[in-house]
């Protein structure tokens, strides 16, 4: 980690003991001090307090890093330190923690053509891997990334899904959204836990756009085994799928794979270089996912006002929690920050703290107004979105022969009952989105798919195919 910083920060100091440390901050008067919890003589008020008052500065900044989560202290705050990271650490994470006002060199950009956060083939050439979000751009980016990796992905998008899934194929890792409709994470790790089925005992990383101490500290209190926060960082997620599957610390995706973003301005609407450089450079499916997010996200702030209209605040918190996940994994910083907003203070409101009506208005008119900006944004970008770089439409959907060569996959799948199949769903939605004539049969097929009927999913596909008078040229 010493050796990562170091790269970035010329002004960091490494020291070994609380001793040192106390003497460095008295001559060096830094702005950041990452301290480890076991270099400190015990971990109270009291320590953090003499570490403060060594400093003429009142805006020193404390990070604490600890392998352990303290379920004592569920705040930082209880601390007096500005933040807790749990280790093993995460760069991204430090990365946009620390800000060195001093540093002269800034932050490397994200060029595409030179990002390091592309991932190594064949690290996970073997590995079957189950993931599990109800998001579509967050699935399709979590199975570009592995599947670059040449691992084996099932794509799943509920707790219940996750939980039926494990239960017949042995996986070697699950990756689990939090919150999802039916079932959320937490409650399907309980679930996997407690079942005797053949992934009851795979290692589970939680994926999610929260950063608490508290929501870590749930996720392994209930039998999670890490935590990865969104946007996904590439090289690291590979990394720590490793190292769960290996049970000690692997190289195998070097760290210093792993591109540290630059910190966005309030004002930035889309960062189209991180964002192509968060999925691995294939900027024409960015650019179709920041398309359907943005086709997308006004019904979600209207569900947002709505659900506070209702006094649903939890409902309207998780509707902020979905922007605020994708925003992040689709680089829009500022509509992600808006929602993290109201995330934030609707789930202050249901621990108890105020939150006035006023606030929420306030917080809305931001959200509404940064939702109003992604769309002119992608107005504005229309002559680059139909330059030959982008593709034009056609490169942007599957054409017919892609889609019957995969619509073959698909009957195959459920005739065989394959795990797979659960994915041709989406495949079939998004083809068939504008066919009015088989929306019924397309809702039942999810339906029966959803409690793992493949037969009758099976018989739904072909009386789908006969109804559109589709010639594949195979018996399915």
């Amino acid at each position: 980690m010493a050796k990562k910083l170091a790269c970035y920060y010329p002004a960091l100091q490494l020291v070994s003991s609380f001793d040192e440390l106390s003497l460095s901050i008295k001559n060096s008067e830094p702005e950041v001090i990452l301290v480890d919890s076991e270099l400190l003589q015990s971990l109270s008020l009291s320590v953090i307090k003499a570490l403060r008052e060594c400093s003429s500065r009142t805006d020193m900044a404390i990070v604490l890093l600890t392998h352990v989560v303290m379920k004592e202290f569920t705040a930082a705050e209880q601390l007096n330190v500005n933040d807790i990271i749990v280790k093993p650490i995460r760069s991204a994470e430090l990365a946009r923690m620390i800000q060195w006002k001093e540093c002269q060199n800034p932050m490397p950009s994200n060029d595409v053509s030179h990002n390091s956060g592309m991932v190594q083939t064949g690290s996970l050439k073997g590995i079957n891997l189950l993931v599990a979000d109800d998001q579509d751009a967050n699935r399709v980016l979590a199975k570009l990334i592995l599947e670059r990796a040449d691992a084996n992905v099932t794509l799943v998008e509920d707790g219940k899904l996750a939980v039926s899934a494990a239960a017949f194929q042995q996986y070697d890792c699950i990756l689990m959204d939090l919150q999802m409709p039916n079932m959320g994470g937490i409650e399907a790790t309980q679930a996997i836990r407690q079942s005797t089925g053949k992934s009851c005992n795979t290692p589970i990383i939680a994926l999610t756009a929260k950063v608490l101490a508290e929501d870590k500290a749930q996720c392994l209190n209930v039998g999670m085994n890490d935590f990865l926060t969104k946007p996904l960082d590439a090289p690291n997620l590979l990394m720590t799928i490793l190292q769960h599957i290996s049970g000690e610390k692997t190289t195998l995706v070097e760290p210093n794979f792993t591109p540290i973003p630059r910190e966005f301005s309030s004002t930035t609407i889309v960062d189209v270089e991180n964002g192509i450089a968060l999925w691995q450079g294939e900027e024409s499916l960015y650019w179709k996912k920041l398309i359907e997010f943005n086709k997308n996200s006004l019904g979600l702030v209207k569900g947002i006002q709505l659900k506070l209209e209702a006094v649903d605040y939890a409902a309207a918190a998780a509707i902020a929690h979905n922007i605020n996940g994708q925003a992040g994994n689709l680089a829009i910083p500022k509509l992600q920050r808006a929602a993290k907003l109201i995330e934030t203070d609707l789930d202050n409101y249901e621990k108890g703290s105020l939150v006035t009506e006023n606030t929420l208005d306030q917080r809305l008119q931001d959200l509404s107004l940064a939702q109003t900006q992604l769309t002119e944004f992608i107005c504005k970008n229309k002559e680059k979105l139909n330059s030959p770089s982008i593709g034009d439409d056609n490169s942007l959907e599957l054409d017919n022969a892609q889609f019957f060569q995969q619509l073959k996959v698909f009957a195959r799948q459920l005739a065989q009952a394959d795990l797979d199949a659960l994915e041709g769903i989406s495949i079939l939605n998004s083809f068939w989105s504008g066919s009015i004539d088989i929306h019924q049969e397309l809702s039942q097929l999810e339906s029966e798919l959803t409690h793992f009927n493949f037969e009758a999913a099976h018989k739904l596909l072909m009386k789908i195919v006969v109804k559109k008078k589709i010639d594949i040229g195979m018996e399915i």
